[in-house]
Parts: C-alpha cells; sequence; structure tokens
C-alpha cells in the first residue's frame, strides 16, 4: 500500500489520458533535504510514495525507466534498492543515478549487475544534480538518434536542450531570453530538414519518446513547417511555423501534475483545468514573442473550431487566424498517430478517416485535404504506416 507520508518518491509510468512523461524512482530518506530536487523532476514524471524498497517489487507489471537513489548519508539500503530495481523484468535497461555524500559508504552491492549507471555529489546544487542525472539518462536518446543524418540529430538536440529549458524557467534563473533563442535555433534546424526524404525516419525517431510534450511538439512543428513548404510559403514563414509548431502546447507546463498526468480520464472539473493551458501558453508566449505574434496566436487558439465550440475565446470562422487553423488540423493528426503507453498510433488512413467528419464544424476543410495529401506523399509514408 502506497504511504503519501513517506519521503521516498516513485514516479509511474502513465497508462491513462494524461500526459504523463517515463518512470523515475527517488528513494531518500531525507525528502526535506531534496525538496526542490523533487518539484522540479515532478514537472517531468508523475509522483507517487513508497516507503519500502522491498514495494519495488510491486513495479513488475509497470515500467520503470530510471531511478534515483540517496545514500541517505550512511548508504545502508541504497545498494539494496538499487539491486531490487535491477531485479525488475526491464532492470538493465533502468537508467540509476546514485546520490551520495561524499564520504557515504553505500551499503549492498553497487557493483557488476547491481550497479550505479552514474553517481551524483548529493551536495551539490540542484542544478548541477540535474545536469548528472539527465546527462545519464538521456544518453538512450543519444544512441538512437545516431541512427539520423547529422542534420536531423542537432534539431532534435537542440530542440530537447530548448524544452529542458522552458521546463526549468519557473524555478531557476534561467533567462528568457536565452531559451527563446533556443528555440529559434531549433525552428530553423527543424525547418532545413522538413519536408525531405529525412523526415520520415526522424519522426519514426519521436514517436514514443519519454517526454510526449517534447516529442508531440517537435512532431507538430515538423509537420506544419513541411506542410507549409508544400503550399508554398518561403523559408521564413516555415521557420515561424516550425516555431509555433514547438511551442503550441507550452501552457501545458503550468497545468498541476495530478491533472496532466492522471492515469484515467478527466473529471469534466479536470478537464476545464486542462483547457487553460491554451490561455496560459498565450499569455506567457506574449510576453516572450511580442515581436511575433503568430506564436502566440497558435498557442492560444490551436483548439479554437469554425463553429465557435472550442476553446478558449470561443472564436467562430474567419475569426480564427489561419496559422491556428493549420496548426489544429496537424495537432489532431500527430495526437492521433502518436504512440502514447495506453494505445497504438493509428494510421494515417485511420486518422483521417477520423478527421474528415470534423471538416467545416471543427477545422477548416481545404486545409485538411491538402495536409491529407501533403502526408501521402511518399517521404511521410513510412510515418504514417508505422
Amino acid at each position: 500500500m502506497v504511504n503519501e507520508s513517506a519521503v521516498r518518491i516513485v514516479i509511474i509510468r502513465d497508462t491513462g489520458t494524461g500526459m504523463a512523461q517515463d518512470s523515475l524512482l527517488f528513494y531518500s530518506k531525507r525528502g526535506a533535504r531534496f525538496g526542490q530536487l523533487n518539484r522540479t523532476l515532478q514537472r517531468h514524471f508523475n509522483l507517487f510514495l513508497i516507503t519500502d524498497p522491498t514495494e519495488i517489487d510491486g513495479f513488475q507489471k509497470r515500467t520503470v525507466a530510471a531511478a534515483l537513489v540517496d545514500s541517505g548519508g550512511t548508504g545502508a539500503a541504497a545498494g539494496d534498492v538499487i539491486a531490487h530495481l535491477r531485479a525488475l523484468p526491464n532492470g538493465s535497461d533502468i537508467v540509476i543515478g546514485l546520490l551520495r555524500d561524499k564520504d557515504a559508504v553505500v551499503g549492498g552491492s553497487v557493483s557488476g549487475p547491481d550497479r550505479a549507471d552514474t553517481e551524483i555529489n548529493g551536495d551539490l546544487p540542484v542544478a548541477a544534480m540535474l545536469a548528472g542525472f539527465w546527462s545519464a539518462y538521456e544518453r538512450r536518446d543519444s544512441l538512437a538518434w545516431n541512427a539520423l543524418d547529422r542534420d536531423s540529430r542537432k534539431a532534435l538536440v537542440t530542440a530537447k536542450e530548448a524544452f529542458d529549458v522552458l521546463a526549468n524557467l519557473p524555478t531557476d534563473e534561467s533567462d528568457p531570453a536565452f531559451a527563446r533563442a533556443l528555440f529559434s535555433s531549433a525552428a530553423t534546424r527543424l525547418s532545413q530538414v522538413a519536408n525531405t526524404p529525412r523526415t520520415s525516419l526522424m519522426l519514426e525517431q519521436l514517436r514514443g519518446h519519454h517526454n510526449y510534450t517534447f516529442s508531440h511538439s517537435t512532431k507538430v512543428a515538423v509537420l506544419l513547417s513541411g506542410f507549409g513548404a508544400e503550399i508554398g510559403l518561403g523559408p521564413g514563414e516555415q521557420r515561424i511555423l516550425a516555431e509555433a509548431g514547438l511551442l503550441h502546447d507550452t501552457g501545458k507546463l503550468q497545468i498541476p501534475m495530478e491533472v496532466l498526468g492522471k492515469p484515467s480520464s478527466l473529471t469534466d472539473a479536470e478537464y476545464e483545468i486542462m483547457k487553460t493551458h491554451a490561455a496560459l501558453g498565450g499569455d506567457s508566449l506574449r510576453e516572450l514573442y511580442p515581436d511575433m505574434p503568430e506564436i502566440m496566436i497558435t498557442a492560444r487558439h490551436h483548439h479554437e473550431k469554425l463553429d465557435g465550440s472550442g476553446y478558449p475565446d470561443g472564436l467562430k470562422g474567419i475569426e480564427i487566424n489561419e496559422v491556428a487553423l493549420l496548426a489544429a488540423v496537424v495537432d489532431i493528426f500527430s495526437a492521433l498517430t502518436d504512440k502514447r503507453d495506453y494505445k497504438d498510433p493509428l494510421p494515417a488512413a485511420k486518422a483521417f478517416e477520423i478527421m474528415r467528419p470534423l471538416a467545416g464544424n471543427h477545422v477548416e476543410g481545404r486545409l485538411l485535404t491538402e495536409f491529407e495529401a501533403y502526408v501521402q506523399d511518399t517521404r511521410l509514408v513510412r510515418e504514417a504506416a508505422a
């Protein structure tokens, strides 16, 4: 039974309709000491609490992707925790970071198959501890992305860096201007590799990535930019579309994790909270992009519908900016064809079968028809049929 007053934290992979990320286990006897670290991790993962290392055995049928194990000053149980993690069905794939004090002696075995993947000085500032953890955790991405060409790989790496900076803006001293510069660089790189023979493989590498907000938004950015090129927009407009796609769901960073990562259907009240992400994203991007209104408009209005039943402003028809109309089509298609822990991706043909009845009332029919023709381009067949 989970004890919510405990200071040991386990994060479980989402199995419902929320946007939870991969699982992460945080074991510590010193919860107050690592409070800020926990709060930062909570924006990337779902959090559940355990009180004993043996409770890890209850995750035999769930996927734990990573763990931080605090030596607790004495290290009495850290080795046992690591051993329990490695004994799980996917134990050899779990990325484990050991938080230890300078002179801690770790109990149990941490060598051979039971060892941690990285050791992190628990006395360091939170930013430094996170850097050590992410460095080990994201080696998986680096290995998978090695199959890509240099330009595609660099585009994804830059986009991921931008999302990491944006996620930490509320709690650290990161410069918002630096976050904008990263997104601009990522958008430029993505627009240059979109709508090329390399697009398909890059989208395949994004599918199922542990950070769904990053992978979904990057996919939307690539498809928006590529679609822009297909309908005759110039390089500058393609880059704006890519940046708008990257940031269209940024408001979800402000949604409480108990709603955003809920592993079951949302209640009516929770859905109303979720819907606020559009206005929240638009407001934050208005400050970050005062000179590029398309970015704010896309974030705020990509859930508006032609018949006025959308949110947050209930706009109708020509009141909705065409960039937002483009983003709405691509966002729905991407969500239907994304791979999630609780569902397989739909083939493109099935996604469009679902979307066609939305034409005229929810989405702009002409744009939907043109986007469907674009997706059927042979350069995207592998992605669409995967």
